[in-house]
C-alpha cells in the first residue's frame, strides 16, 4: 500500500484565536485531511485542538512557544524530530497571521527548513498587496526559499512574480487558489428568509467603514419603515472600545427595536442568521473581491449583496446579475429598496450567486491544494 502524502501546516493563528488566516488554516486542514492526506498542524500557544471527525487523519503536533528568532531556534530541533518521525513530505506555511505578530521567526524558519531538512516547502501568502512596505519586504525570504507558492488572488500573484523577477532568483512554481468561507454555509440548503432583514457582516475594527454602514442603514430606514437591521460579526480584543463607540453610533440612528446584534456567535449561528437576510450591505475600501471571505460567505448563502467596486473587483461579479454596486449612501439605500420590493429579482440574484461560488467550497479548494502538492495545477 502506497504511503499517503504527509503535510504539516504551520500557522501563527488557530481557533479560537480571532484571525481570518487562522480560520482559513483550520478549514483547509480539515478539508485536505478529508481528501486523503495525512495532515498535521504546528501553531501558536493559545490555539486549541478543535474536535475533528475520526475519519479525518489530522493531528495538532505541538504548540510553538513563540515566533521570535530565539523561540524558533529553540523549538526547531524538536520540530525537525517530529517531521522525521511523522514522515512529513511537505510543509505549508500560512503567512501572515495575527499569531506571528511582527516577529521574523517564520522567515527564519523557512531558511532552517530548507538548509537542514529534505522537505518541500509551500508558502501560502495572503493579502500581500494590502501590506505596508516593510511587511512586503519581510516576505522576500518566502519568495526565495519556497519550492512552491500559493496566492489567493490573481493580482497578488502578478505583484509577487514581478518582485521575484527583480530579485534575480527567478520565480518558484505557483498556483492561485481562492479563499473559502470561514463559516459553514450550505449552498444546497433552502433557508426561509426573514421579511425586510438587512445585515452587515464582518469583523469590527477601524477601517471597516462601519460609520458609512450606519449612514446607509439610516437612509434605508428613512425609505422603508418595515426593515430590521442586523449587525453580524466579532470584535478583536484590541478594539473593544471602538466596538462600544460603533454600537452607540448605530443605536443613535436606528430605533432599538429595529436593530439586532449578533456578536461572537458560533460559526453555525452566524451562517444561519446571515442566510436569512434579504440584503447584505458590504462596502470595502478597495472594492469587492474574492479575497473577502465575508463577501464569499454572503454570496454562498444566496444573499443579495450591495458592495463597492474597485480596481481589484473581478469581472465575474456582474452588476444586477449576482451583485449590486453602489458608491454613496443614497445609491446603497436606493438599490436596497429595489431588492426589498422585488422578491423575484432577489430570488434570481440568489440563484446566480450560488453558481459563482462553487469554486469557493472547501472541497474544491482542498482538491486544488492536493493537485498542486502532487505536481499538477502549477504555473
Amino acid at each position: 500500500m502506497a504511503k499517503r502524502t504527509g503535510v504539516l501546516i504551520i500557522t501563527g493563528s488557530w481557533p479560537p484565536m480571532r484571525c481570518g488566516v487562522g480560520d482559513y488554516s483550520y478549514n483547509l486542514a480539515v478539508a485536505i485531511a478529508a481528501a486523503g492526506l495525512r495532515v498535521f498542524v504546528y501553531t501558536s500557544n493559545g490555539g486549541t485542538f478543535r474536535a475533528f471527525s475520526r475519519s479525518h487523519d489530522l493531528e495538532v503536533l505541538s504548540l510553538a512557544s513563540g515566533w521570535g528568532i530565539l523561540s524558533v531556534l529553540r523549538s526547531f530541533w524538536g520540530l525537525k524530530r517530529l517531521l522525521t518521525e511523522k514522515k512529513i513530505d511537505w510543509v505549508n506555511i500560512q503567512y501572515p497571521a495575527i499569531g506571528y505578530g511582527y516577529s521574523l521567526g517564520p522567515q527564519l524558519l523557512i531558511v532552517l527548513l530548507k538548509v537542514f531538512l529534505n522537505v518541500g516547502v509551500i508558502t501560502t501568502l495572503h493579502e500581500f498587496t494590502q501590506a505596508r512596505s516593510l511587511r512586503k519586504i519581510s516576505q522576500i525570504p518566502f519568495l526565495l526559499f519556497s519550492d512552491k507558492l500559493i496566492f489567493t488572488a490573481e493580482n497578488e500573484a502578478t505583484v509577487i512574480k514581478a518582485l521575484a523577477k527583480l530579485s534575480g532568483f527567478g520565480k518558484p512554481s505557483y498556483s492561485v487558489i481562492p479563499v473559502g468561507s470561514n463559516i459553514p454555509v450550505n449552498t444546497d440548503l433552502q433557508v426561509v428568509k426573514r421579511k425586510g432583514f438587512v445585515v452587515f457582516f464582518g469583523l469590527f475594527y477601524p477601517g471597516r467603514q462601519l460609520e458609512f454602514v450606519a449612514e446607509i442603514f439610516k437612509a434605508i430606514a428613512q425609505k422603508k419603515d418595515d426593515v430590521t437591521f442586523g449587525m453580524i460579526g466579532d470584535v478583536h480584543p484590541k478594539y473593544l472600545r471602538y466596538y462600544e463607540e460603533i454600537r452607540g453610533l448605530f443605536e443613535g440612528v436606528l430605533p432599538k427595536e429595529k436593530l439586532e446584534w449578533y456578536i461572537g456567535e458560533t460559526p453555525e449561528n452566524v451562517a444561519k442568521v446571515l442566510c436569512q437576510a434579504n440584503v447584505a450591505i458590504l462596502p470595502y475600501p478597495d472594492g469587492a473581491s474574492f479575497r473577502r471571505t465575508t463577501l464569499i460567505a454572503a454570496l454562498m448563502g444566496g444573499v443579495p449583496v450591495i458592495s463597492t467596486k474597485g480596481a481589484v473587483t473581478p469581472a465575474e461579479l456582474s452588476e444586477g446579475f449576482n451583485i449590486f454596486f453602489a458608491s454613496d449612501r443614497s445609491s446603497f439605500s436606493q438599490k436596497a429598496s429595489v431588492i426589498l420590493s422585488n422578491p423575484e429579482l432577489a430570488d434570481a440574484i440568489s440563484v446566480n450567486t450560488k453558481k459563482i461560488c462553487r469554486q469557493f467550497s472547501w472541497q474544491s479548494i482542498a482538491a486544488r491544494y492536493v493537485s498542486f502538492i502532487q505536481g499538477q495545477d502549477a504555473r
